[in-house]
């Protein structure tokens, strides 16, 4: 059973701490039961020698909006079962989920 509640049929965050893709995707799989797929993309910080930590940050008038802008025009275009559309902001390390 999955431990995080999402809001259908576009759940969209912008996260400051850490997430779990596995628990999202177990949300995600529970909320939907009747999807026949489901594609990730995952971006992650690049473990790369000349980066050492990435700060990433927004502009909290837009960030959020555009981010469900891009939701609803997704689900609009494609007939999805749901949606997640989550994106972190602060300090990242190498390896760490974006």
């Amino acid at each position: 059973m999955a431990r995080l509640s999402l809001d259908a049929p576009a759940d969209v965050r912008l996260l400051d701490k850490g997430l779990s893709a596995g628990e999202a995707l177990a949300a995600f799989n529970a909320a939907h039961p009747e999807a026949g797929g489901i594609a990730t993309f995952l971006g992650k910080v690049r473990p790369d020698e000349d980066v050492r930590v990435l700060e990433l940050t927004h502009y909290e008038p837009l960030t959020l909006p555009g981010m469900h802008e891009l939701a609803d025009n997704a689900l609009r275009r494609w007939p999805l079962d749901g949606l997640l559309v989550w994106h972190r902001i602060g300090v990242m390390h190498p390896g760490e989920a974006i």
